[in-house]
C-alpha cells in the first residue's frame, strides 16, 4: 500500500499509483465518489476495445482544462474521477499533472498517437460528490492556477 507523507494532489497521486501497480487496466476512483449501481467496471472493461486508452465520462475542455463546447479548440477529455486507464499505454505518455484537469496533457498526447478515449456513462453508476480532497487541502495550484481561473472568468 502506498501512503505518501503529504497530499500529492490529484495528478501526481494518480501517477504514483499507476507506476506502482502490476495490472494493465487500472481503475481510478476518487475518494469523493460513491458507486450506487453494480456493473460499471464490467461495462467499462467491455468498452475498452483494442486500441482504447481510457474509458470514462467524456466531455470537452479548452486549453486551460475548463469545460468547453465540442468543436474547434476543444479537447476530448475523460475525467479521472472514475476511469479505466490502460497502464502500458500510460507509461509511454506524459504523466498526469498537478492541474485542475490533471490528465489533459496526457490525453492530448494519447489522442495524437491514435489511442482512443472512450465515453462511458459513469454518472449512471457513480455519484461524484465533488471536490472532497480539494475542500480539505485546496488545489494548491498557486499563482498560475489563480491566473488561469481569472482568465476563464473574464472570458465568460
Amino acid at each position: 500500500m502506498l501512503t505518501p507523507d503529504s497530499n500529492l494532489h490529484h495528478g501526481p497521486g494518480l501517477d504514483l499509483a499507476l507506476r506502482h501497480t502490476a495490472t494493465d487496466w487500472v481503475l481510478t476512483f476518487d475518494s469523493d465518489c460513491v458507486a450506487y449501481r453494480a456493473g460499471f467496471l464490467e461495462g467499462m472493461h467491455a468498452a475498452a476495445a483494442a486500441g482504447a486508452y481510457m474509458v470514462g465520462q467524456l466531455h470537452h475542455v479548452d486549453d486551460a482544462g475548463f469545460d468547453a463546447p465540442a468543436g474547434a479548440g476543444a479537447h476530448a477529455y475523460v475525467h479521472p474521477k472514475c476511469a479505466l486507464v490502460r497502464r502500458s499505454a500510460y507509461l509511454d505518455l506524459p504523466p498526469f499533472e498537478r492541474h485542475g484537469a490533471p490528465c489533459l496533457t496526457n490525453e492530448r498526447s494519447a489522442a495524437a498517437r491514435g489511442l482512443a478515449l472512450i465515453d462511458f456513462p459513469v454518472r449512471d453508476y457513480v455519484l461524484h460528490l465533488g471536490e472532497g480532497t480539494v475542500r480539505r487541502y485546496g488545489y494548491g495550484l498557486g499563482t498560475a492556477g489563480r491566473l488561469s481561473r481569472l482568465r476563464r472568468l473574464m472570458r465568460g
